[in-house]
């Protein structure tokens, strides 16, 4: 078959050019080749540069496309999730596919016990000697986790929710070794009465470097991993109540990222100090509680090759800042409660060029804060902005904060506009005319943008959280005459017609649409 459907526009230009390219280089030899005569691995090459739902609708094509556009080099980014809707007649389908899936994600499956896993193992049973990325986001046990990990030889990347019961068996588990399970993220949880997990991570994961651990109570386990494996650890994120173990004797010397939430005992801030004085590698630290000036002149002075701090500010002096001045390789600063006071003496950082700020929306409507965050981050090149609110304010409040930020902020090339709680009723109008500079805008709950007076510069647009019904596309093609990119991600499900109607009122733009159900449990 020689032409793809109408509305496969991206990859028929992409394929014609490579067709007609090599149709010259074979002109002295007066050859007529067939598009699917092109030399290997050409296709394959095509379609790495088309975004998922164009790689399926080429794959619709022929046989030899489908085989291409979902080889086993082309599907490292493509997940196969399992939900609610999928059963038996599914895992049929799948037992009669070739395509070697490698990540597998299980949620909100309304299975449960023996049930569950019997589904999983079959999934497994089909996919498993392939699978190098499996997420399992309804609960399942220690033993459980055992019979799956058995089936995945080559797994790298493991996310489980393990639930101990005191009714499951207490024999000993014997965990199988995976040499290539280098990231691991685990929410433990138990029932009253159950003393003890009986998940192995540390000879299941021997050569783990990126750990995740989400658990509330005591446990020797836990922090027998964390001592063995400290030092080959590259990320570190923890989530922990009630621990009494001294994690901060604990030397991470190759640690790049810190993640710390809970974890009681390192609000100290001697203790915070301990731990950090080995961590002369690391490269970002997050921190989910209020700091204060000292415990940040401790962090500033321990990590000299810091690039991502993340912090609650609302314990800083103005004189905090100096710290961060002298941090030579901070860019990017993630912070929660800034206030004017401490914005109005705090000096110039001139280093900093992404940044994420959290703070309440009245701040935002002082026009005084955004004139003194902008002097005090002059160069900021990216911010995303997120709401602290749980009324929706009104749409000309909205675009007027846009419109103060892009013209205080004069770098700004990258805007992202978030909101603490996506509600319903949570809409914001965009007012094209008054983003400045700014080149890629994402922005969540916007189904409305205003007529603009005057061209901007937006070439990459994303919407998050939107019904895309609601979205008025005349008004969106000429407020971006630039655009080149669009990417619009709801949770609201659409048919292909709908789809189609936005690639015909965006023919010049790469059109990517996301559609997916909400999750009852999301780990990140």
């Amino acid at each position: 078959m020689n032409h793809l459907p109408a509305s496969f526009s991206t990859a028929s230009v992409l394929l014609h050019l490579s067709h007609r390219r090599h149709t010259r280089a074979m002109a002295s030899s007066d050859c007529q080749l067939h598009i699917n005569s092109l030399p290997d691995g050409i296709l394959q090459e095509v379609f790495r540069y088309l975004s998922l739902t164009d790689r399926k609708t080429a794959a619709l094509v022929c046989s030899l496309w489908e085989q291409e556009a979902f080889s086993a080099g082309l599907l490292a980014n493509v997940r196969l999730c399992m939900t609610s809707t999928c059963g038996e007649a599914f895992l049929e389908v799948l037992r009669n596919s070739w395509r070697p899936y490698r990540n597998v994600v299980v949620c909100d499956m309304r299975l449960c016990g023996t049930v569950l896993c019997e589904f999983v193992m079959a999934l497994l049973d089909i996919f498993g000697t392939t699978i190098e990325e499996f997420i399992m986001k309804n609960a399942c046990t220690a033993a459980q986790v055992k019979g799956f990990a058995e089936r995945m030889p080559n797994l790298r990347k493991m996310v489980i929710f393990v639930r101990e019961s005191e009714k499951l068996s207490v024999e000993s588990l014997e965990f199988p070794v995976l040499r290539r399970l280098h990231e691991v993220g685990v929410w433990i949880k138990r029932d009253h009465g159950v003393k003890s997990c009986q998940l192995d991570m540390l000879r299941m994961a021997p050569n783990v470097q990126q750990l995740r651990m989400q658990y509330r109570f005591h446990d020797e386990k836990m922090f027998d991993l964390l001592e063995r494996c400290a030092n080959q650890l590259r990320s570190l994120h923890l989530f922990a109540y009630c621990y009494p173990f001294p994690i901060h004797t604990l030397r991470f010397e190759n640690l790049l990222v810190l993640k710390l939430q809970g974890v009681p005992q390192l609000r100290n801030f001697h203790r915070l100090s301990h731990m950090l004085r080995g961590m002369r590698k690391l490269k970002a630290i997050h921190l989910d509680y209020r700091i204060s000036t000292t415990t940040l002149a401790v962090v500033c002075n321990s990590c000299p090759k810091l690039e991502t701090l993340d912090i609650r500010a609302d314990g800083l002096e103005a004189s905090s800042f100096d710290y961060l001045s002298d941090t030579p390789h901070l860019q990017v600063f993630m912070v929660q409660y800034l206030h004017i006071g401490l914005l109005e003496q705090a000096k110039p950082i001139n280093g900093i060029k992404n940044l994420h700020i959290y703070v309440e929306h009245k701040a935002w409507r002082n026009e005084a804060f955004v004139d003194n965050l902008s002097k005090v981050f002059p160069n900021v090149c990216k911010m995303k902005y997120i709401h602290r609110q749980d009324t929706v304010y009104k749409d000309h409040i909205g675009s007027l904060i846009m419109h103060r930020i892009c013209s205080k902020f004069t770098h700004l090339t990258k805007l992202t506009i978030s909101a603490e709680r996506c509600q319903n009723d949570f809409v914001l109008s965009i007012e094209p005319s008054g983003l400045g500079n700014v080149e890629e805008l994402h922005c969540v709950q916007t189904s409305e943008f205003r007529e603009p007076t005057m061209e901007n510069s937006v070439k990459r647009l994303i919407i998050h959280n939107v019904d895309p019904t609601k979205l008025l596309f005349s008004n969106m093609t000429r407020s971006f005459p630039k655009l080149k990119y669009l990417e619009i991600r709801s949770c609201a499900a659409t048919s292909s017609e709908f789809i189609a109607e936005i690639r015909r009122n965006f023919p010049q733009c790469i059109v990517h649409c996301e559609f997916m159900t909400k999750l009852k449990w999301k780990y990140k």
